[in-house]
């Protein structure tokens, strides 16, 4: 018997109707009764101040979760437009294919697991991934006609689609160089200058903001070099993104994907283009596997031509489509109820989808009214705002990075008060609290100081120097006026400020440094510069060192840019 023949007893109408009706309810549901993820409420923070651009993403998401949580303030509101725009993604991508076997469509589209299980999150990936469906549908209907107004939308869809996440750079990028006579027509020029219209208050924004999201990704992020692991769990992951099954048979169809027309030859780019691209950048670092996302479009295109010829494959993939469904039962499932049990392997995996409620609910009766600090990342702060709906901001350290926490410096308004600190490792002599989490460790601090809003500037970018051999860097302590009022340096003997240095190599951190160089207020921009003594390591090697204000015991803050160190 054929495996299709339940689907060929309705017409195509029906099962459209019911595919859209039933995908968007089971989101839905889903949407609603599934914990945040620590991403969703990090954006679902980002939509509480909105802006033109954030230290990690352009602005799109954090207005879809604003619209959503205005309309309903709990999970499905954060989760609403990202569910909407998903269900539309696979409409438009049905009219960019417009395929003859809508039941073979619907079955490549149901086995993936990102579309099914993350389209119902509230992360960039969403928009940036509906926004490339719809540029893909109006570069088609412009080779088809050359219109005006269709260069026009363009132009708006490429605008919004960079303003989603900047990947989708690379959609526009590839689909120029596979017809490069574009260049020569004045609708391409027309086009680009409204989309740089569009993207305009996020460029201004970051120049106010002094390109935070430049600086990260080119100057203080951490060059890990080449590693061999990188490229190799890319290489590995890329056949699994998209679904278990489906992904390796679409793309070994790919391969053999011929293009017919500019259309083709644009997506048959991209999808070269988009997984060459972060193979190149796992010679420099690790790349997240959903990062490639944005190839889904083509691939199920240039997929889909090739599988509904190909019996065998077709065969296949039906069968894996049924398998594909029960596994995503249970994991739906497992989302929005914990049913696993309670081991050494699967603690730590139901620690970061289940028990945030509970978690925060815990920590705001133990903090009692007082903000609460956390180290490092954002999660935990995320997570306990949206809970708890109590005050909370991350202070980030050297042995983290910074994040939109650092922007919008809302340790200013935590100085000089009594907080309830929670570390982000283990301190060892503080004490703990019992939570869905673990044990967290915890102290409450009277008066409580940070400075990471203080920058150690240097003029340095490299120095090369003998095995142990001390050498000397001049240093300016700034501060923005804004930021002065909030600062004081003296006010807590117990937390001293004072300047340490901290040595790593590509990969890994080396050694922290105390110094006696201890701070006071007139030392804040006066002009004036200040001799630091650094040890270097005895080992020879190419390191990087950042300077770092520490308050008494507490991690050292991110206060310099990194300065390259050779040792002979």
């Amino acid at each position: 018997m054929n495996i299709t023949t339940p689907l060929k007893k309705i017409s195509d109408s029906q099962l459209r109707f019911m595919f859209y009706t039933l995908w968007f309810v089971v989101l839905l549901i889903q949407a609603r009764y599934t914990e945040l993820f620590s991403d969703e409420a990090y954006y679902w923070n980002y939509s509480t101040n909105l802006a033109w651009g954030y230290f990690d993403h352009p602005p799109v998401i954090a207005f879809l979760i604003k619209c959503g949580y205005y309309l309903f303030p709990n999970e499905l509101g954060v989760r609403l437009f990202p569910v909407i725009l998903n269900t539309l993604t696979i409409f438009i991508l049905e009219k960019i294919i417009n395929p003859k076997d809508l039941r073979l469509f619907y079955v490549i589209v149901s086995s993936s697991f990102f579309l099914q299980i993350a389209g119902m999150l509230a992360i960039p990936d969403t928009p940036m991934l509906f926004f490339t469906a719809t540029f893909f549908l109006l570069y088609k209907r412009y080779l088809e006609r050359e219109s005006f107004l269709t260069a026009i939308l363009i132009g708006l869809n490429i605008g919004v689609l960079l303003l989603s996440k900047y990947h989708g750079i690379l959609v526009v990028g590839f689909t120029i160089l596979s017809n490069i006579k574009l260049l020569r027509k004045w609708h391409f020029w027309v086009t680009a200058a409204l989309a740089m219209l569009c993207v305009l208050p996020h460029l201004l924004w970051q120049f106010h903001n002094n390109f935070p999201t430049v600086r990260f990704q080119l100057f203080e992020r951490p060059d890990e070099g080449f590693d061999l692991n990188n490229t190799l769990q890319y290489i590995t992951a890329q056949p699994f993104v998209f679904g278990p099954v489906i992904s390796l048979i679409l793309l070994i169809l790919c391969f053999k994907f011929k293009p017919a027309s500019k259309f083709e030859s644009a997506l048959r780019y991209n999808l070269i283009g988009v997984y060459a691209f972060f193979l190149f950048m796992t010679f420099k670092q690790r790349v997240e596997a959903h990062w490639t996302l944005i190839a889904i479009i083509p691939m199920i295109y240039m997929g889909y031509s090739k599988l509904q010829f190909h019996n065998l494959f077709k065969k296949i993939t039906y069968y894996a489509f049924y398998v594909t469904v029960v596994l995503l039962v249970a994991v739906r499932i497992f989302f929005m109820y914990d049913y696993l049990p309670s081991t050494n392997l699967t603690d730590d995996f139901k620690s970061e989808y289940h028990g945030w409620k509970t978690w925060a609910t815990i920590i705001k009766n133990l903090a009692k009214g007082k903000p609460v600090v956390f180290m490092n990342g954002y999660k935990e702060a995320s997570q306990y705002k949206f809970y708890s709906g109590g005050d909370a901001i991350t202070l980030n350290n050297i042995m983290g990075h910074k994040t939109e926490y650092d922007i919008w410096k809302y340790e200013n308004a935590y100085q000089g008060k009594d907080v309830l600190l929670i570390p982000n490792y283990t301190v060892g002599n503080l004490q703990t609290i019992e939570t869905p989490k673990g044990k967290d460790e915890y102290m409450f601090i009277n008066n409580f100081r940070s400075y990471s809003t203080i920058k150690i500037t240097h003029d340095d970018n490299k120095v090369v120097v003998n095995k142990a051999q001390p050498f000397t860097v001049k240093i300016g302590l700034e501060a923005l006026p804004e930021d002065l009022k909030y600062i004081d340096v003296q006010s807590n003997k117990d937390y001293k400020a004072f300047i340490s240095y901290t040595f790593f190599t590509s990969k890994s951190y080396v050694s922290e440094t105390f110094t006696d160089f201890t701070l006071t207020n007139d030392m804040l921009n006066n002009n004036k510069t200040y001799d630091l003594n650094i040890t270097p390591p005895k080992e020879p090697g190419d390191y990087v060192v950042y300077l770092a204000i520490r308050s008494g015991w507490l991690p050292p803050s991110i206060s310099s840019k990194k300065l390259r160190v050779i040792v002979k």
